[in-house]
């Protein structure tokens, strides 16, 4: 969607419209730096549950490194094709299901969570985007 997107506003911008101008708004499950200690044991359940557990704590990481080298990757190309991109990461550090259907209950968590100092800070980041954006008045 970002090929099709950047082909058609350096169209426009050929015509004298402005530079191409892309938000990307990222929704993590828990803070970089939120990462658990590794649990250290000994004995028979370590034995039998310690390589399930290891391949589910290596998932978890390996997608939030996936996530930011592709971010990374998305910096240089709009540096490479003249375009402006901003990620501005949002932060929800809680236990939450994977559905689309959330509970009352849920919800209210997710909007605590939004209330943070982080994410009031990104709030203000994407307004400050936008206001950027905005046609002058």
């Amino acid at each position: 969607w970002l090929r099709h997107a950047l082909d058609r506003a350096q169209l426009r911008e050929r015509g004298g419209q402005a530079r191409p101008r892309f938000l990307l708004i990222e929704i993590r499950a828990s803070a970089p730096d939120a990462e658990a200690p590794a649990e250290t044991g000994a004995g028979w359940v370590y034995a039998t549950l310690g390589p399930a557990m290891t391949l589910f704590n290596v998932r978890s990481s390996s997608q939030a490194a996936r996530n930011d080298q592709e971010v990374s990757l998305l910096k240089e190309v709009a540096e490479q094709r003249d375009f402006e991109f901003e990620a501005i990461p949002f932060t929800l550090d809680l236990e939450a299901p994977l559905s689309w259907h959330l509970s009352e209950r849920d919800k209210g968590k997710i909007e605590e969570q939004l209330k943070e100092p982080a994410n009031r800070d990104a709030f203000a980041a994407v307004e400050r985007f936008l206001a950027a954006s905005a046609p002058p008045a």
